[in-house]
């Protein structure tokens, strides 16, 4: 095909990677614009239960406008909590040593 981006699905899944925090405003401003690049090339509207469907992209433009902090020490211990509930009880207590946790 002349446009493999398209007909082998690249573009859609660029359009789902994983992004950096700081640069998910850009990533909803490319889906908003790949999307209405896949539709006037396939000549079609997306399907609206698809990925990159309207709402999708406000949800994903309203989770990127917004800032998330949170302690450190809470992050680690919610890790740590993650690892023992599966199973990683050994790598737990590392992370509970070197982060000096509780």
């Amino acid at each position: 095909s002349k446009l493999p981006l398209f007909s082998s699905c690249q573009i859609q899944q660029l359009m789902k990677e994983p992004v950096l925090q700081d640069k998910r405003s850009e990533h909803v401003k490319f889906c908003k614009y790949a999307a209405e690049l896949i539709e006037r090339v396939s000549g079609k509207p997306l399907l609206i239960g698809t990925d990159v469907s309207l709402a999708r992209l406000q949800k994903a433009d309203v989770v990127a406008q917004s800032r998330i902090t949170f302690p450190e020490k809470e992050l680690l211990l919610l890790i740590r909590n993650h690892l023992i509930s599966k199973g990683l009880g050994e790598t737990a207590s590392v992370l509970t040593k070197e982060a000096d946790l509780p």
